[in-house]
């Protein structure tokens, strides 16, 4: 949220940095997506394979699938997220 207010000769900005409730799972969705692609690079993955996630079960990875599944999966090209102990990929099916 930003809210601006006049000043005298110059423009004063306040953020409000505080995170809410809605934006912690957002981030932290963000942060898996970033892993993720992490993985896919270090396997040296093209663009268009398909994997599969396994993903740690923690309170915070169930909510942001909760909320971002889609998202997640759009942005990984990943078919399943499915939970489990340590965050890895699988591949499903390679590209043409």
């Amino acid at each position: 949220k930003v809210a601006l207010k006049k000043g005298k000769g110059e423009l004063v900005v306040d953020f409000d940095t505080r995170l809410t409730g809605e934006l912690r799972p957002e981030g932290h969705a963000r942060e898996l997506v970033r892993e993720i692609q992490g993985l896919r690079r270090e396997k040296k993955l093209k663009l268009d394979d398909q994997v599969e996630v396994i993903c740690p079960e923690t309170p915070e990875n169930r909510r942001a699938i909760e909320y971002f599944e889609d998202l997640i999966k759009q942005k990984t090209l990943t078919t399943a997220l499915k939970p489990g102990k340590k965050l890895s990929i699988h591949l499903i099916k390679k590209s043409s």
